[in-house]
């Protein structure tokens, strides 16, 4: 791993090689295995207002997410990217705290509800991926503080799923990217331009349309939604040429 890359992100950043945090009175781990953690509070005052990122904990969470979607072990330099991405993560909680403190106190964060979870970990993974819309809405529902509220989602992870399947391989159309990294790049891009293509309209004003009600069922539907710009990306998705009549 290059250090440079990752030290010259550092502001208030404590690094450990840790797998997870202590709980301070006992000494035990909190959790099996954490990334990363912003502390408003904490009883030793240098880890208050701080990031906190555990090296063996963001090192063993790659290993399984890499096990599992690419049957390999990450590489020193996706390492690199993961610590420096729980770095931005947890400075998105980090900003969410100087606009709202009273909400970061510690008697808050014991009573806070399954919906202040989730909206806390929205902000922190939409600082995190910005407009990787797949990436936000799958991050949300595997995270345990966000997965009960993040079920809004699951429609609109299920179509990206269907469209861009794993064996998705438009290369040309993402510059270098291969593997998964080119199937979640492409499931962004189609979230992100349906996200803007459609909205829904209630008696509360115009949403997103989270439910996905208007997907196109063709190809020829896509192109017509993507626009012109966007025709060969629209005729790359798995979808059949024409609307099927049956």
């Amino acid at each position: 791993m290059n250090w440079f890359n990752i030290l010259k992100l550092r502001g208030d950043v404590n690094i450990s090689t840790d797998h997870h945090p202590m709980y301070y009175e006992t000494g035990h781990p909190q959790f099996k295995y954490v990334a990363g953690q912003y502390m408003p509070e904490h009883p030793r005052p240098h880890l208050s207002h701080s990031v906190n990122v555990y090296l063996g904990g963001v090192r063993r969470i790659l290993e399984i997410k890499y096990q599992m979607e690419h049957g390999r072990k990450p590489t020193e330099r996706e390492l690199e990217e993961a610590v420096k991405e729980t770095i931005i993560h947890e400075a998105g909680h980090a900003a969410h705290h100087h606009i709202e403190p009273d909400r970061f106190t510690m008697e808050n964060m014991e009573s806070r509800t399954p919906k202040d979870a989730f909206e806390e970990e929205l902000i922190a993974f939409t600082v995190q991926y910005k407009d990787r819309i797949y990436e936000i809405y799958q991050s949300l529902s595997q995270h345990p503080n966000a997965a009960m509220e993040a079920k809004i989602f699951a429609p609109a992870i299920k179509w990206a799923e269907k469209v861009v399947p794993n064996d998705y391989n438009y290369r040309r159309l993402f510059g270098n990217k291969w593997g998964m990294d080119l199937v979640y790049a492409a499931r962004n891009k189609v979230l992100l331009l349906y996200l803007q293509s459609v909205k829904t309209s209630s008696d509360l004003g115009v949403f997103t349309d989270l439910t996905m009600s208007q997907v196109p069922k063709s190809k020829k539907e896509a192109v017509e939604m993507f626009g012109p710009k966007n025709e060969e990306f629209a005729r790359s998705l798995r979808l059949p040429a024409v609307k099927r009549s049956w």
